[in-house]
């Protein structure tokens, strides 16, 4: 099974919010990990639902939010740490998904 990286977490987050992260003046490539996306007006209430859902998506994972505490749910670096330790594959055969190459 490949593991998700923080990065590659946080780059999928940012590709997914890119117009209101470039319009607030944040270049994808140097989003700060301390950028919280509700309280910044990138997502509302939800959109955090959505971002969880979206992320699942991509990465073919289930994301255990239990571990999460939930004032850092939508702060860019815990969540992006957060899905790329604690996610599972989802699906009897999903340990041979391979994410592409972008998502690495």
């Amino acid at each position: 099974m490949i593991e998700l990286s923080h990065a590659a977490v946080k780059r999928a987050i940012c590709e997914m919010h890119s117009k209101p992260l470039l319009k607030m003046g944040h270049p994808l490539d140097n989003v700060p990990d301390e950028l919280d996306l509700l309280q910044e007006g990138i997502i509302d209430s939800l959109g955090v639902l959505e971002l969880i859902t979206q992320l699942e998506q991509r990465f073919q994972i289930n994301v255990d939010l239990e571990r999460l505490p939930a004032e850092q749910l939508t702060v860019l670096g815990p969540l992006s740490q957060h899905v790329a330790e604690f996610s599972t594959r989802a699906g009897a055969g999903a340990g041979n998904i391979e994410p592409s190459s972008s998502d690495l």
